[in-house]
């Protein structure tokens, strides 16, 4: 067995530590990167007037700490999207005002939204990536609650030399976008190279887009890496 890991190369490195430390071989070939935005100048009179945060991802946390550091922000509640937001946020000694599991999603957030006390009029700060989703600006939108977005990074695709990847087994999938950059690096293989591979996705939302014609497709519950290997390792 050897595991294809093809997020960002920063996230990556612990996967394939975690991977490492039970005897499974893996290489990292990320097909997406982070370019992080500096956007201190667009909100830095304004960051006090919030009251939540949203952290999107883990991604738009370390693009706020990169713009405005955490420490600084303490004061604030922050709403993360994710275990995995919330477990980096707890590095800065700092706790999700919301339960983040399990589910990665903006409609699970927004339900949590809606059990805040008086959480019409609290105003709002989203942490996100450009071309991320609307469902939660149309959310504030709609229910007429004072907000603001800011991007914090953006994603772009990274092209890799499938040829200088070697052989692999299995390939993880946390992300849509990493899905859509892995379909454009591999367009030129054809059947027989997909037959022998499994994908473990990291939702279902993923793997309903799979379009490769795989040996199987497995789902974790979500795309942390304790849940990617967990789902890994029941499928041996």
């Amino acid at each position: 067995m050897k595991v294809l890991i093809t997020r960002q190369k920063n996230f990556a490195e612990k996967t394939k530590d975690l991977l490492t430390q039970i005897n499974i071989d893996s290489v990292i070939a990320p097909v997406i990167e982070i370019n992080y935005l500096d956007v201190k100048k667009e909100i830095e009179n304004s960051i006090n007037i919030y009251d939540f945060i949203i952290l999107t991802s883990q991604n738009s946390l370390i693009g706020l700490d990169k713009n405005f550091n955490i420490n600084n922000l303490k004061s604030k509640k922050f709403l993360c999207i994710g275990p995995s937001t919330a477990s980096l946020l707890a590095n800065y000694s700092l706790e999700s005002f919301n339960d983040p599991m399990p589910e990665f999603s903006s409609e699970k957030l927004i339900s949590q939204i809606e059990q805040i006390r008086d959480f019409k009029n609290s105003n709002y700060l989203i942490c996100k990536g450009i071309g991320g989703k609307q469902t939660l600006s149309e959310f504030f939108k709609k229910s007429l609650i004072s907000f603001n977005e800011i991007f914090l990074y953006e994603r772009i695709t990274k092209i890799q030399n499938i040829d200088d990847i070697g052989e692999f087994t299995h390939i993880f999938v946390t992300s849509n976008d990493i899905l859509k950059n892995l379909e454009h690096n591999f367009a030129n293989k054809d059947q027989s190279f997909w037959i022998d591979k499994v994908i473990v996705a990291g939702n279902n939302k993923i793997a309903e887009k799979i379009k490769f014609s795989t040996k199987k497709v497995i789902v974790a519950n979500n795309p942390t890496d304790e849940e990617m290997i967990k789902t890994l390792l029941k499928n041996i």
